[in-house]
């Protein structure tokens, strides 16, 4: 199969663009965030294979999105972010800059610069830096860090430089502003160990959508066979 891109994406220079990829009306890609990151962008902004991004969705220069993910509408990806195979970034999803995201994880909330999330995770929720004696100069502050197949539900919060656990469990509303330990669920504000993970849920759900978008889009008019 060819690649399908709109004739209203823009896509800036050194972009590489896997087979199978279908990109949607007015996304951008391989072009600066407005944090105007200083770290060295002399590589390429890559699309791996079999990937999908839906309209008005930005990928900024230097990030690598490996094979068969899937981005929907709105989602924004920050400068020199790492994203594995099999991932799926939901609706109007913000990950900023130098984020590493492990495979077939879902991604559905606010990412702040730095964090890193293992395999497997789904996060619904926000992570956020501490903001705590932060100034202009010195804005590199300890970002959370995910383990493998977490859970973070709706609207909660992991704030700060923590670690949460593998198989740990952050139930919706929780705010969390210490480590884990593994296989644990954390509830309330702010949040507690509460017993064991439900396992139900700590399985991932970042599976590649594999609905045939090919013969969805390659008749829609403006997409350039390529």
């Amino acid at each position: 199969m060819n690649n399908l891109i709109h004739s209203s994406v823009v896509i800036g220079n050194n972009v590489h663009i896997g087979k199978d990829v279908i990109i949607g009306p007015n996304c951008i890609i391989g072009f600066p965030g407005y944090q105007n990151n200083k770290t060295n962008f002399s590589e390429e902004t890559i699309i791996g294979d079999n990937t999908i991004i839906f309209g008005n969705s930005i990928i900024c220069r230097g990030s690598k999105i490996d094979e068969n993910c899937r981005f929907d509408y709105h989602s924004h990806i920050g400068e020199n972010c790492l994203i594995g195979k099999n991932c799926v970034i939901e609706y109007a999803a913000r990950i900023y800059n130098n984020v590493r995201i492990g495979q077939n994880c879902s991604i559905s909330g606010f990412i702040c610069n730095d964090s890193s999330i293992g395999d497997g995770t789904i996060i619904q929720g926000i992570l956020i830096h501490k903001f705590k004696n932060v100034t202009v100069n010195d804005s590199r502050e300890s970002p959370p860090v995910i383990g493998n197949n977490c859970f973070i539900g709706k609207n909660s919060i992991i704030i700060g430089g923590i670690s949460v656990a593998n198989n740990c469990f952050i139930a919706s509303g929780a705010i969390l502003t210490k480590s884990t330990v593994e296989g644990k669920m954390y509830l309330g504000i702010p949040a507690k160990e509460q017993g064991e993970a439900p396992k139900s849920y700590i399985e991932g759900n970042g599976s590649f959508n594999n609905t045939n978008f090919k013969d969805i889009y390659e008749n829609i008019s403006r997409y350039t066979s390529i």
